[in-house]
């Protein structure tokens, strides 16, 4: 009740105000009358002004009715008393009296453009009066008279008019005088001014940056920025309900938006771009300069600072004027301003791009100026060298760091700016400015000097005579000395300097490397600086960054086993003595072991065995810290020894290599004394011996190919320094060198030879190794691997005979200590074992892995009593290990899936602990690397081939059958992992020699087979399997190359043999293996097909098979009656038709006598590509087989038969034979079909076999089958639900039926037929729906298609309507509409219904029952539209609903073509608000359906087109809720807003030519293409009405939204309707045209009475080349600054009419010798392109020789490459004129050999961008030239050399 109260006194209020207003209206003469008056007093003025003011406001708000008086008011008080208002402006009268005025001159400014126009000329406001009451302020008034005075400026900028606002802009001191007083000024006259400026003078785009400096100067802004010191005013402080600090707060926030936008916007402020950052001398942007001076308060204010910031980094050239002409002193001093400048600095620093503008727009600059700009935006000319080193050499810290945080930043800009460089590949401009940098900033040695006065450690190395303070007394005297100088500067802290000049040093060396060339500091005695430095200064964060700078260094520039002068040992000591104590999972210790790892590697002792330093390292972590810094220093010792003479410890490295070498060439057994131990200097002397020049052309052997070394030099050395040893110590470090030792040798694939080295060092160094127990281990496990001569020398003799409890090795892991017991043991690998092995860590699994399968590579000589039980337990572990892994990985990846927290947690843990990530990628690429590239495999696949080829090896693992078939069956289960986390690419790479290997094995196994002439062995047998199997599995890998090679080899091995389908032995597996290479190529060939189809781009043919070979596989396919060589040919004769020929009769026939599914397949696909020999074939043996052959095989020759029944060739007796045959068989099929049953492959190919038979039935026959299909469908008392097929059959029978009976009508039979078939469909239907209510719509989706196309194949005939049919027609509306309201098959199903029922029986006397009974159609009508889903689904516009409202809509259209009586006015709305004007299928049938409704006068009587879609909704609830009195037509600028230029383009240039003006069916087939594109029907009614002779119309928008080209492109139409209505708009923008003003428009206007003077006759068509010009030069005419816009005026200017029968400008175009000559080509020629259309183009153009003279350029060297992509798409757009393209194609096909590529440009990548277009070129010449080769005497010798090369060009 309150709001209906509250409701009822707004409108009494309305009611008062309005009569109020006209009585005031009334009365506005006797106030003129009044103001005729000399002297009228200052109360009767003010009255008079207020009440003229109220008027205006009134008028303009609800009475528009009265705008006429109030433009007399304004026009009278502007020129008749405006004595009046400047009395009134008067200082000296009230402030009322002068409020009154302003406030009048607002109101007619407010009140339209044009009075402010005349305002603003009339008043002169630059008079002294406006400058003083600007300045007049009351604070006890809200509306005093400077609110006023800034309310009256404001309004011309409100008005929008922008003319107007440039106009008012030139009142310069009226408008300064605003912003005087402004940061006292009012909280809301400060909101005003700066919302209205922002919106419509600094965002308007009109205002240009000049003329928006007229007030936005720098005193204005001076003024502006003012406010950030706004403290409010004093009435905001007495009003206590206004939060002055929010409303500081927000004043100041404003203004900092608002000098933003003004000073930083590229787009809108008053910033000038300078491409030379100020190098040039010139400064663009004076007034921000100016204005950054100005604001002296940037260290106290953020806000200040950020626009500070801000403004340099849009202006960069401002950044060095800006900071060596500020106030702000740079100079190093200790004090707290300077560290505000300092701030102040680093801000602005950071706020620039570290890639200016200018560089990156710079363009054929010298390196010179490239360094000047690089260096320019990187340090600031007030940062002299000079300034910076004095502030690094600062006694105080506080500088010193603060500076070096500056240097820091500087660097960080510049390592951006040489990335930039780098990518642009600019490297002469890298070392210059590398260069300019080492001169711009201090050097290194400024740097060295700090960090030891930081240290307080002198450069020489010397110790300090005084004695150290502590930490915290040399601190606390530091702070007291610096607060004694200034009190208010803070402390620095040593750890913050230390940290920071850390940062600087790895900065220089990422960005200036060369700058630590000239120093001579070694810098690799920085850990012993930072080591004897107390640990509260030196924090690990330090230390972190110290050792990151040292990783940093390139190689050999640090020195770490250099002894430190003045400290105790090297760096690599003092790191390694560091170790001890650290804890080894810590970042810091992990970066000090890299910095070892660098020193290490460095020496090249470890350049072959990288991998050993890790070993050393890690072993040493394992002891504790007291027997560490024993181990320490020997180890050191050892290092060094063998760093400065490595040679002997290498020779003996090598002479155990030798050694190793010739046990393996010599075996194990025998005396092999004199080759185990050679002389080198022997051994280089027999090198010698032998001739150079013969050595040279031998090929070297695998078993002389340089190998790494099996270890370094250190282990000989420490074995040496070992042996030397005594007590303690000895032990300690032997059993750490014995660890050692065992993790060398583990890490061998082959560890004879580190074995050999132990042997050598243990028997040459004596009793120092020979008598240690931990060594005494070590030799009982190597000994395992030496020859048995030295196993039976005393010295191993006495270890086997020790007591294993004596000592045992500390194990370095329990991994290894069990693998090693169990090797030496010789038993298998137990359950518990595995088991407990599996339980180590990922990371562990690699080196387990490694040792394993050197056990196995090494069991022939380790011969363990049951060798094959511990191989298998071996490869069983390894299958174990990554069987666990990869069930590791699922199981995380399944619990991450069903825990997304745990994803991120796992996540965020992986980059604090890298350890998590070991089962990535690289991780399994790695441990396939190891395993599948390890010599177990490779060497042992490398030589089972030789074993099958010889006789067997009667020892050693390689030539036990069982053993090769374990291992080949543990590689093959490892890969099947790996291709599970790997891709088949990485796979391939890693497996490319055992790819290789298997391939040549298994050819060489083959050829084998092919030259025995008996079985083999047992064991060969399994070793040729294990080959068979390897090779099956490698060759999805193969190259296809070696893949055929393999084939072809194959099908040789076969061919030479008599091999039955029944062989038994080895022999079998050549079949078998043929069959999965030939699938394995296909497929690859199928993959490379979809490649090309996908990927344009690929180019690289496959590699095929020959004739010869396509010829011996059929006849092994035919020999072996093998499905899989049947299927392979099926898919190869369908890539190349030409394979047809090698088939011979007797194959063909026997596959016919014999035939299976793949035979069948293979004979249809030769029938498939018309080989009238294949055909014959056929027909004979049809004739010669009997019925019975027939259907005993008429389930597999089905696709034969189909084959054979569709093609164009087939003979009428064999077809009635096959017709005969089949029928039987068929009608059973489908008569035994059930309605859930599943629709097979087979039973698609019977349907169509049934539809070719029913092509021939007779009528009764046909009557019978559907009589029969009605009773499957109507069984028993319950309905029978139809098959999907059945319904197929009734469409097909129903055809064929309703095609007789439309040449007999009088054939009563035939009707009733097909109306009981429509009617058991119907029920089916509703039977359907009635068991499935819930999900109808998608469950019978299929079922009411099959139904919509038997109903269509009945058609619109003259059928009968029956009770049945009337009573099913009812039932499926009911439950149809209900159930399934948006399927577009039921919409469409009962659309069809309706054509069927209602019109084919509307001049039909049906029996008045029938006729009462049948449902109207106008109450089908308001059903359609009354469902609750009518609305959104007719204006839904999803791709997913788009169909339904299709269907919806052509329902809707067939009951309105039937039933006029259907259309309703209010129908109207929804319609043109369902419709989006586009050429689609739905779009046209609304407008049909529209066009209905307007022939039937169901439009409102008012209707215009102006709008359509949601705009048309969203209006007509606008219009409904306002009523039309309120209701405002859209202007035509709101109109053609709706409209997208583009695609008004695209419409006019595929305007549709031959499209009817209305009419126009709505299921056109290339609506599909064009349903984007506007609708011609519905735009020129559009046009006609928004260019009616009453309307406002903006010509020059007109032209440029392209409408005009859609009315000119009308002209081009065949319709001549459609070419009525173009010309009749045409006409009408011509009239507006000539009242019109606008730049331009005479030239527009000259320009189409030119085209007016060459229509020669009413209703003329005009060339489509004709129309794009005129379009096209109506927007020349609008941009005078386009390079065509003088040629083009000067070709109208010649004549004053156009040629009609020519292409306009082509000659003068294509052959001008200006110099835009190329762009003026191109412009000629993409006129041409849209100009060309149909035949009738193409015969203009030919009259014009365009096509001969394009080509005739296009073979010149000068044609440019856009010009020949052009041309290309010109051609292909004339071979697409199918009427015209023989004719052409004889004109130019001599000169189209130069448009297709040449071999070299084909495999040119950079030739991409037109082989779409040429691609489709040739494919339209290459059908023209498969047509005409019919007729030989069209084609000449030179055609087909052109067209021979158009195949090739086809083919790749």
């Amino acid at each position: 009740m309150a709001a209906v109260s509250s409701t009822s006194k707004d409108e009494e209020e309305l009611q008062d105000l309005s009569e109020r207003c006209l009585q005031q209206i009334k009365l506005w003469p006797k106030i003129m009358e009044l103001l005729t008056e000399e002297k009228v007093p200052a109360a009767q003025l003010r009255e008079s002004l207020e009440t003229l003011t109220q008027i205006l406001q009134h008028v303009s708000d609800s009475l528009p009715e009265h705008s006429t008086t109030a433009l007399d008011i304004i026009q009278k008080i502007l020129n008749v008393h405006i004595t009046h208002i400047y009395r009134a402006l008067n200082g000296s009268n009230e402030s009322s009296v002068i409020v009154s005025a302003l406030n009048l001159l607002v109101a007619m400014v407010t009140y339209g453009q044009h009075a402010a126009r005349d305002v603003l000329v009339t008043v002169n406001f630059q008079q002294g009066v406006f400058m003083t009451l600007v300045n007049r302020t009351d604070s006890k008034s809200e509306d005093d008279v400077r609110t006023c005075c800034i309310r009256l400026a404001m309004a011309f900028f409100v008005s929008g008019d922008n003319k107007l606002i440039k106009q008012f802009l030139t009142r310069k001191d009226f408008l300064k005088s605003f912003f005087k007083k402004l940061g006292h000024d009012r909280a809301s006259n400060i909101k005003l001014i700066l919302v209205t400026l922002t919106q419509y003078l600094v965002c308007n785009p009109a205002v240009t940056k000049t003329e928006k400096l007229h007030i936005l100067n720098n005193y204005t802004l001076q003024q502006l920025a003012a406010l950030y010191t706004w403290k409010g005013t004093a009435e905001a402080k007495n009003d206590t309900t206004i939060d002055e600090e929010f409303q500081v707060l927000e004043i100041r926030q404003l203004c900092h938006q608002f000098l933003l936008k003004v000073t930083c916007d590229l787009k809108h402020g008053i910033n000038f771009l300078d491409n030379s950052l100020g190098l040039s001398g010139k400064n663009c942007n004076s007034v921000l300069l100016k204005f950054l001076l100005s604001l002296h308060n940037t260290t106290e204010d953020e806000l200040v600072l950020d626009l500070v910031v801000n403004i340099l980094h849009t202006c960069p050239d401002l950044l060095n004027r800006y900071l060596s002409q500020c106030k702000l002193s740079f100079q190093p001093r200790p004090s707290a301003s300077w560290l505000d400048n300092m701030k102040v600095l680093e801000q602005i620093l950071t706020g620039q791009s570290v890639i200016p503008s200018a560089l990156l727009h710079a363009r054929n600059t010298s390196t010179g100026y490239m360094v000047q700009l690089a260096m320019a935006s990187t340090i600031p000319t007030v940062m002299t060298p000079v300034l910076l080193s004095q502030a690094v050499k600062h006694s105080s810290l506080v500088v010193s760091c603060c500076i070096l945080q500056i240097i820091r930043l500087i660097l960080d800009r510049a390592h951006g700016m040489i990335d930039w460089l780098r990518e642009s590949r600019q490297t002469a401009v890298i070392s210059q400015y590398q260069q300019a940098l080492i001169k711009a900033l201090p050097d290194l040695d400024t740097y060295v000097n700090l960090l030891h006065k930081t240290l307080d450690r002198p450069l020489d190395g010397s110790q300090r005579a005084v004695t150290r303070q502590e930490p915290s007394e040399a601190e606390s005297e530091m702070e007291h000395t610096s607060t004694a100088v200034v009190t208010e500067v803070p402390v620095a802290k040593k750890d913050e300097l230390l940290t920071a000049l850390f940062d600087v040093l790895s900065a220089y060396q990422l960005t200036i490397p060369l700058s630590f060339t000239p120093t001579t500091y070694d810098f690799s005695r920085l850990p012993h600086l930072i080591y004897h430095t107390e640990s509260p200064l030196v924090t690990e964060a330090i230390e972190k960054r110290a050792i990151r700078l040292l990783l940093a260094f390139p190689e050999g520039k640090l020195r770490g086993f250099k002894e430190v002068r003045g400290e105790d040992g090297s760096t690599v000591l003092l790191l390694l003595r560091q170790l001890i104590s650290a804890s080894t999972k810590s970042d810091l210790c992990a970066l000090k072991i890299k910095l070892l790892n660098k020193f290490i590697q460095e020496t090249g002792l470890f350049a072959q065995t990288e991998w050993e330093i890790a070993i050393w390292l890690d072993i040493l972590a394992t002891f504790s810290e007291d027997e560490t810094k024993q181990i320490v220093d020997v180890f050191y010792k050892s290092l060094t020894q063998a760093i400065r003479n490595p040679y002997p410890f290498n020779d003996r490295v090598m002479e155990a290599m030798h050694s190793a070498c010739a046990v393996q060439q010599h075996g194990q057994e025998g005396n092999v004394n004199d080759t185990l131990s050679p002389d080198i200097l022997a051994m280089i002397t027999h090198t010698a011996s032998h001739d150079l020049d013969d050595l040279a052309h031998q090929p070297i052997s695998e078993a002389h190919q340089a190998e790494p070394l099996p270890c370094s030099a250190l282990l000989p050395s420490a074995l040496q320094v070992f042996a030397q040893l005594e007590g303690n110590t000895q032990g300690l470090f032997g059993h750490y060198v014995s660890l050692v030792a065992l993790s060398i040798l583990e890490r061998q694939d082959n560890p004879m030879s580190v074995c050999l080295l132990l042997h050598h060092c243990t028997q040459t160094e004596g009793s120092g190794l020979q008598h240690n127990l931990y060594w005494q281990d070590v030799m009982k496990y190597y000994a395992m691997w030496l020859p048995a001569i030295y196993k039976k020398s005393a010295l191993y003799q006495k270890t086997e005979g020790a007591s294993a409890d004596q000592t045992s090795l500390k194990p370095r892991n329990e991994r290894s200590s069990a693998l090693r017991s169990s090797i030496m043991q010789g038993g298998v690998l137990k359950a518990s074992d595995m088991e407990r092995l599996l339980r180590c860590d990922q990371r562990e699994l690699l080196p387990m892995i490694r040792q394993l399968l050197m056990y196995i590579y090494t069991l022939h000589i380790i011969k363990p009593k049951n060798m094959l039980a511990v191989l298998k337990s071996y490869l069983l572990m390894i299958e174990s290990a990554l069987d666990h892994v990869h069930a590791k990985r699922d199981k995380e990846t399944e619990n991450n899936i069903h825990d997304p927290e745990k994803v991120i947690n796992d996540g965020m843990s992986s980059v604090v602990d890298p350890s998590r990530c070991e089962t990535s990628d690289e991780w399994w690429t790695s441990m396939a690397e190891l395993v599948l590239q390890h010599a177990a495999f490779t060497m042992l696949f490398k030589h089972s081939a030789r074993n099958v080829q010889k006789e067997p090896v009667t020892s050693g693992l390689k030539g036990k059958p069982q053993t090769l078939s374990a291992i080949t069956s543990c590689f093959l289960k490892c890969l099947s992992v790996f291709k599970q986390h790997l891709s088949n690419d990485t796979l391939k790479l890693i497996l490319r020699l055992i790819i290789k290997e298997s391939c040549q094995n298994y050819l060489n196994l083959a050829k084998l087979e092919m030259n025995s002439n008996k079985d083999r062995t047992k064991g060969h047998s399994h070793e040729s399997r294990s080959v068979i199997e390897l090779f099956q599995e490698m060759c999805v890998y193969c190259r296809d190359e070696e893949l055929v090679d393999a084939i072809r080899i194959l099908l040789q091995s076969l061919k030479s043999q008599k091999i039955s389908a029944v062989t038994s032995g080895t022999k079998q597996h050549l079949r078998s293996t043929l069959c999965h290479l030939l699938e394995v190529h296909a497929e690859k060939q199928k993959a490379m097909k979809l490649k090309q189809s996908v990927d344009k781009a690929v180019t690289s043919k496959p590699v095929m098979l020959s004739t010869d070979d396509i010829s011996t596989l059929v006849e092994l396919a035919h020999q072996f009656s093998c499905d899989q060589m049947a299927s392979v040919l099926s898919q190869f004769v369908g890539d190349n038709p030409e394979l047809v020929a090698v088939f011979t009769k007797e194959v063909y026939m026997d596959w016919l006598n014999q035939p299976t599914k793949a035979t069948s397949q293979l004979v249809c696909q030769l029938m498939k590509h018309h080989s009238a020999v294949h055909i014959q074939w056929f027909e004979e043996w049809c004739l010669e087989s009997s019925k019975q052959e027939l259907n005993d095989k008429e389930d597999v020759l089905l696709p034969v038969i189909l084959a054979y029944c569709k093609h164009s060739s087939a003979s009428k007796q064999i077809l009635s034979i096959l017709h005969a045959t089949y029928w039987i068989w068929l009608k059973e099929w489908i008569a035994g079909l059930q309605a859930n049953e599943d629709v097979h492959e087979e039973d698609d190919s019977k349907m169509e076999l049934l539809s070719q038979i029913l092509m021939d039935t007779q009528r009764e026959t046909l009557i019978l089958f559907l009589q029969s299909l009605i009773r499957r469908g109507q069984g028993g008392k319950h309905l029978g639900v139809f098959h999907r097929l059945q319904l197929k059959a009734c469409q097909l029978a129903v055809e064929r039926l309703a095609n007789r009976h439309e040449v007999n009508k009088s054939d009563q039979k035939t009707g009733d037929v097909l109306v009981e078939v429509v009617v058991a469909c119907l029920q089916n239907v509703v039977t359907l729906i009635k068991k499935n209510p819930d999900n109808t719509a998608t469950a019978i989706s299929d079922q009411l298609m099959s139904t919509t196309a038997v109903v269509k194949a009945v058609g619109t005939r003259h059928l009968s309507v029956s009770p049945s049919l009337t009573q099913a027609w009812k039932s499926l509306v009911r439950n149809g509409l209900k159930h399934c309201y948006q399927s577009p098959a039921m919409l469409e199903l009962i659309a069809s219904l309706v054509k069927l029922i209602y019109s084919s029986n509307k001049d039909s006397n049906l029996e008045k029952e029938i006729l009462k009974n049948l449902l109207p159609l106008s109450v089908l009508y308001q059903i359609v539209l009354s469902h609750s889903l009518f609305l959104p689904t007719v204006l839904e516009e999803q791709d997913e609903n788009r169909s339904a409202k299709e269907s919806l809509v052509l329902l809707m259209l067939a009951m309105v073509e039937l039933e006029p009586r259907c259309c309703h006015e209010a129908h109207y709305a929804v319609l043109i608000g369902a419709y989006n004007i586009t050429r689609s299928n739905t779009d046209t049938a609304l407008l049909m359906l529209m066009q209905h409704y307007q022939r039937n006068q169901a439009v409102p009587s008012d209707y215009k087109p102006t709008a359509w879609g949601r705009v048309a909704v969203s209006q007509h609830q606008t219009l409904k809720a306002l009523g039309k009195s309120l209701w405002q037509q859209p202007t035509m600028k709101e109109i053609l807003q709706q409209l997208d230029t583009e695609v008004l383009r695209d419409s006019a240039l595929h305007f549709p030519l031959h499209r009817k003006l209305q009419g126009e069916s709505p299921c056109d087939p290339s609506a599909a293409d064009s349903s984007h594109l506007y609708d011609p029907g519905f735009l020129y009614p559009l046009y006609s009405n928004l260019l009616a002779p009453e309307c406002v119309v903006d010509c020059c928008r007109f032209i440029d939204s392209n409408a005009f080209y859609m009315v000119v492109a009308g002209l081009s139409s065949y319709d001549r309707d459609m070419r009525r209505a173009a010309y009749h708009v045409m006409a009408s923008f011509l009239s507006h045209l000539e009242h019109a003003r606008f730049r331009g428009r005479r030239e527009v206007y000259y320009l189409l009475h030119c085209f007016r003077n060459s229509i020669t006759e009413p209703s003329m068509r005009v060339p489509s080349i004709v129309g794009a010009f005129v379009a096209r030069s109506a927007h020349l005419m609008l941009t005078p600054e386009h390079f065509m816009y003088p040629t083009v005026l000067q070709y109208l200017l010649i004549k004053p009419h156009l040629q009609m029968n020519a292409v306009p400008l082509f000659g003068r175009l294509f052959y001008s010798s200006s110099f835009k000559h190329e762009d003026e080509r191109y412009w000629i020629l993409t006129l041409l392109l849209d100009g060309l259309r149909d035949s009738n183009d193409v015969t203009l153009y030919n009259r014009s020789s365009v096509f001969t003279t394009l080509m005739a350029c296009y073979q010149s060297r000068l044609a440019s490459k856009q010009f020949k992509e052009a041309v290309v798409r010109l051609l292909d757009r004339a071979f697409d004129v199918p009427e015209t393209r023989d004719s052409l194609s004889k004109q130019l096909l001599p000169s189209l050999q130069a448009v297709m590529p040449s071999q070299d440009s084909r495999s040119q990548p950079d030739q991409s961008e037109r082989k779409s277009t040429l691609a489709d070129l040739m494919h339209k010449l290459h059908s023209l030239y498969r047509v005409k080769s019919h007729n030989s005497s069209q084609i000449t010798t030179s055609i087909c050399s052109i067209f021979s090369t158009l195949d090739v060009c086809i083919n790749e």
